[in-house]
């Protein structure tokens, strides 16, 4: 732990103490909101929802074995924009309402961020198994029934890879890194 705080520091001066950190961030949700201010909300969230579809666009092309130092510039920019898009509609809920039902107004704020997350998680997640289960090209000779289920996700991949001997197990690991086409 000791090196780690060492490297971080030697890394970052500027961050040793984590108080600069918490000022770095009020400061910037400050000039987000003097921003919203001068050139009005439309233009800072449609700005910043620009930004991040442009970062996930890049991100969704990149190579991640070998990121350079555009993959975390552009993560960067993702994190950044998704923050001050959030902060925009944050402002723009919470100003729009009386000042007696601004807990009201930041509970349903809160909820419909976490229902948004967890939507997102959730469909995500069923989208990525679909197409795990139809991209991945099992060994020939594998029982139907252990076929279907280390298709299912890359947890059952492992889990029937550990029930077949060597070669076929090796091969129902390595089943994810052969991609089938729509042509074979």
């Amino acid at each position: 732990m000791t090196i780690l705080r060492a490297t971080f520091r030697t890394a970052h001066p500027n961050l040793q103490n984590p108080w600069r950190v918490q000022n770095t961030t009020i400061k910037a949700k400050k000039l987000i909101i003097e921003q919203s201010q001068k050139f009005g909300l439309w233009l800072v969230a449609t700005l910043s929802m620009a930004v991040s579809a442009g970062g996930l666009v890049f991100l969704a092309q990149s190579d991640f074995h070998n990121p350079g130092f555009l993959v975390p510039f552009a993560l960067a920019a993702l994190g950044l924009s998704l923050s001050i898009g959030l902060t925009a509609s944050s402002i723009a809920i919470m100003g729009s309402v009386d000042a007696s039902k601004g807990g009201a107004a930041g509970s349903l704020e809160a909820t419909g961020y976490e229902l948004g997350t967890g939507l997102g998680i959730t469909l995500f997640g069923v989208f990525m198994s679909s197409v795990f289960s139809r991209a991945i090209a099992l060994p020939p000779g594998l029982p139907r029934d252990l076929s279907q289920q280390a298709s299912k996700t890359i947890g059952d991949a492992y889990i029937v890879a550990n029930q077949l001997s060597g070669e076929q197990g090796a091969a129902v690991i390595e089943a994810p890194l052969r991609r089938r086409t729509p042509f074979s």
